[in-house]
């Protein structure tokens, strides 16, 4: 009776989110399940579900919450004057939409395609709005415009046909902008004009096992000022893998990443809690001093990739992981302490000594005094080298990429990898997590080509040749005519009168097999019967149609 009763309440509240518009979405990979919502908070969105362990907020993993909420910073300088607006810890500084758009227009929901969604079906319909919101699409047929159409009616999508830009298993979509009124706003700074594009996408087996991809893209509407320089894009998160009080932090410069592990065993996970990265896949472009450097935007198999000379994609640039009761180690509730946990520093401006154990400790053998404090713990957990969390508290996590220009109307590109892993021991997940950083890069490395669209079989196959009858007939004066083709073969399609008089060539070229269909116009014609015929290797037919004016 109480399963009855939630699947009853469960069934009520989407039935409710439809109605209003979806401003949340419940994200599954493997063992992933991220809850977000359409203002780019990630993990604190409540996504109604009738069992109990996927219902509420937080993005778990296994039997537990290990990321209680993540978002981001974008800061920089309009006019030369330093902004930062964010998605954080209780601050929400963007809003449904694009710019100068409603809040509550029933557009502004999160797109949710699927592999398994039929081809040409709802949710393909259904992201011609979210092209109209600036989505991107595959253009199959080069024409400029999302129409999802199976212009060959087999029952299934080709490549000469248009569809969402669907990557792996399932991809959710939304947009969102900095236009929450000042007084509503972190830092009482009026809004810059930013459009940002969010996209999560995933693929469900072990090749990619437990990565959650988020691309951003970033756009300067130029509401303020044209160019915003020197700006930042700072991913940030409130990770608690379980037990929120145990847990220690690192970057790892090597994979650009920040991540989360545990001291020990943890009350929630047990023995063997998982560690969790965040890893910028595709950083920003920026200008380089290296000549021979090349920027890269990828976008998946179909899509293809940008490559763009003299630029290159920003790496991790600092990290700056708070929360340990000490001075300088708060919420940055101010714009001096953005900047300043920008430049890997403390709240107050000081850079950090990894030669005082306050900030973790130096072990290995390794010089404390040459280890770089930008960012912060940046050693080797498993090898136990180099500089250590030392302090297990409830962590916040700050890290930065950039700086780049964001010029009015040419949007930056960022993916980041969300990525866990989970092992035999605390030190073994973080192992286990590399392993599978290291499959998120590859994966980008080859633009995405495992998680490239595998259409479903045909559900109407070619095989025979066949000339349909015209349509509309009678007609006046157009008509289309259709013909299959099992083969490929140099198609002829002749028009005749009733005395047998050629009026007209209408096609004579190579075409491959498929299915096809072309227009007639009869305009300059009288009315009465013709005749239309298609030669093609040994295949002849002929029909009739009839122009009546």
């Amino acid at each position: 009776m109480k399963n009855l009763v939630k699947l009853i309440l469960f069934f009520s509240l989407l039935l409710y989110s439809q109605i209003i518009g979806q401003t949340t979405h419940r994200f599954f990979v493997n063992k992933i399940n991220l809850p977000i919502d359409n203002r780019g908070s990630l993990a604190s969105a409540n996504v109604p579900h009738p069992d109990p362990f996927i219902n509420g907020a937080g993005g778990k993993f296994d039997e537990s919450v290990f990321l209680f909420r993540s978002g981001f910073f974008l800061s920089g300088y309009a006019n030369g004057q330093f902004f930062s607006n964010t998605v954080s810890e209780g601050s929400e500084d963007y809003q449904p939409g694009k710019v100068g758009s409603n809040p509550e227009d029933t557009l502004n929901i999160i797109y949710v395609v699927k592999k398994d969604d039929t081809p040409f079906s709802s949710s393909w319909q259904k992201w011609k709005e979210a092209v109209l919101l600036g989505a991107d699409f595959y253009d199959g047929n080069g024409d400029g415009v999302y129409n999802p159409i199976d212009r060959n009616y087999n029952g299934t999508w080709d490549l000469n046909e248009d569809m969402p830009p669907l990557l792996g298993d399932e991809i959710a979509w939304c947009v969102y902008n900095d236009g929450v009124p000042v007084n509503q706003r972190l830092y009482n700074v009026s809004p810059i004009g930013i459009n940002i594009q969010q996209t999560l996408f995933a693929k469900n087996n072990s090749d990619l096992e437990n990565i959650i991809f988020i691309k951003y893209k970033i756009e300067n509407t130029g509401t303020v000022d044209d160019v915003l320089d020197s700006v930042f894009f700072s991913p940030w998160d409130d990770t608690d893998i379980g037990d929120a009080t145990d847990d220690l932090s690192g970057s790892d410069t090597t994979l650009n990443s920040i991540f989360t592990y545990n001291l020990g065993e943890d009350g929630q996970y047990g023995i063997n809690p998982p560690a969790f990265y965040t890893t910028i896949i595709q950083g920003p472009i920026c200008s380089t001093d290296e000549t021979n450097d090349t920027a890269l935007i990828k976008n998946g198999v179909l899509l293809s990739e940008q490559k763009i000379p003299g630029y290159k994609n920003a790496g991790l640039f600092s990290f700056a992981g708070y929360g340990k009761n000490s001075p300088g180690q708060s919420f940055p509730d101010n714009l001096q302490y953005v900047k300043n946990y920008i430049m890997g520093n403390d709240g107050y401006g000081n850079a950090l000594n990894p030669c005082d154990t306050l900030w973790g400790k130096v072990f290995g053998n390794v010089d404390c005094n040459t280890v770089n404090p930008v960012n912060w713990f940046s050693g080797d957990p498993v090898e136990r080298i180099g500089w250590l969390d030392n302090i297990p508290l409830d962590d916040r996590k700050f890290a930065s990429t950039g700086p780049f220009k964001l010029e009015k109307s040419k949007p930056i590109e960022i993916i980041l990898a969300l990525v866990v892993g989970r092992g035999s021991d605390e030190l073994n997940s973080i192992t286990i997590a590399k392993e599978n950083v290291q499959k998120a890069i590859e994966e980008y490395q080859s633009n995405f080509s495992s998680m490239t669209y595998n259409p479903p079989a045909p559900t109407n196959p070619i095989t025979n040749y066949v000339l349909h009858q015209n349509y509309p007939n009678p007609f006046n004066p157009t008509t289309t005519i259709r013909y299959e083709l099992p083969q490929d073969g140099i198609v002829s399609i002749e028009v005749y009168d009733m005395l047998g008089q050629k009026i007209r060539t209408q096609l004579n070229e190579f075409k491959k097999a498929d299915r096809y269909e072309l227009e007639f116009n009869g305009d300059n014609l009288s009315s009465g019967v013709y005749l239309y015929s298609i030669r093609v290797n040994d295949f002849i037919e002929t029909k009739k149609m009839v122009l009546i004016k």
